[in-house]
């Protein structure tokens, strides 16, 4: 289910021309390139950052939402409060504190 969730109905066509000095008619092109290898953005999070899993977790939990409305399945007990005050205990911890003391069993 989570790979159809994912999977596009429609595959992306291409414009036809396998040379890229040409765009199709109407396409111009959007975005911003970064030259110099020594810029990057500052919005990069850090693998050992633990909002990267507080981010993982509710990305998973809102995708599980969206399969369980569209199928008419009840929701599975997840304990999403439980997890989120974890969470906020650990990111208000100052020294660092290993993750075993917040798992539940």
């Amino acid at each position: 289910m989570i790979y159809e969730y994912n999977t596009p109905d429609d595959p992306p066509s291409t414009g036809g021309s396998s040379d890229g000095d040409t765009s199709p008619e109407g396409e111009e092109n959007q975005g911003t390139l970064i030259l110099d290898a020594t810029c990057a953005p500052q919005q990069i999070s850090f693998p050992q950052d633990i909002n990267l899993l507080n981010e993982g977790r509710e990305n998973a939990e809102s995708i599980i939402d969206d399969i369980c409305y569209e199928h008419n399945y009840y929701k599975p007990r997840m304990y999403r409060q439980n997890a989120r005050k974890d969470y906020l205990n650990l990111a208000k911890c100052k020294k660092s504190v290993p993750l075993k003391r917040f798992v539940r069993r």
